[in-house]
């Protein structure tokens, strides 16, 4: 597998996660009954705390990705993914 992931963190023993987007109608889009991505992240950190006694290095990598992306979107108004083929 070359790098050619929308982050370029991937190695040899990478698996492949495919992502879609759904989007909601408006009354529940702009409310506050939706989860966002980063708790989903933190909570398995805390399960392989709970489970495991230490925090999968996967798990830290995508939270942090998630919030420095965050910051990205809200200061420059883009969403920092590289898309090709």
């Amino acid at each position: 597998m070359g790098n050619t992931g929308a982050y370029r963190l991937e190695n040899e023993g990478s698996d492949v996660d495919r992502r879609g987007i759904y989007l909601p109608p408006a009354d529940l889009h702009w409310s506050l009954y939706g989860v966002p991505e980063q708790l989903s992240q933190f909570k398995k950190m805390e399960q392989d705390l709970r489970n495991q006694g230490e925090i999968r290095s996967k798990h830290a990598m995508h939270l942090i990705r998630l919030l420095l992306s965050g910051i990205t979107i809200l200061e420059a108004g883009f969403v920092p993914v590289q898309v090709e083929e």
